[in-house]
């Protein structure tokens, strides 16, 4: 009898552990309303900035420096976009001539979201890793 309730303690202590740390996993959001994600090229010294909005509309704004450190702008391309989120599918569609159409996913991880989008001919366009509890909205 004694060896069944330290067996069971143990395996409660156990699950205990393990609930813990499934409570930390990062999900893929539910919605983006309110979603910022930032990533930065210190190769080009270009920081570009993804916000969607709660009204399906995502802004989008990129910035190359001459100088990084000092926050020297050299020149900004700023995008407007409606935006369809069917998790974890991610659809952009212009509303600034000129903008790409973007498609693509939110990859979820133990402490990490990951966004990529696309451009039709499939090349990259943006992408970002987001740590756990950092910016992404619930």
């Amino acid at each position: 009898m004694k060896l069944f309730l330290k067996a069971w303690a143990f395996a409660l202590v156990l699950c205990a552990f393990v609930a813990c740390d499934n409570a930390n996993e990062v999900k893929i959001p539910k919605t983006l309303a309110g979603t910022e994600l930032k990533t930065t090229d210190y190769t080009s010294n270009v920081v570009s900035k993804l916000e969607f909005g709660g009204d399906n509309t995502a802004h989008y704004v990129s910035t190359t420096y001459t100088d990084l450190s000092k926050q020297i702008e050299s020149s900004k391309i700023e995008y407007e976009f409606n935006y369809e989120y069917v998790k974890p599918a991610v659809t952009l569609t212009p509303v600034t001539p000129g903008a790409p159409e973007l498609k693509g996913k939110i990859v979820g991880g133990e402490s990490y979201n990951l966004i990529t989008l696309s451009k039709s001919d499939g090349s990259l366009f943006f992408e970002a890793f987001e740590e756990r509890d950092h910016i992404w909205a619930e």
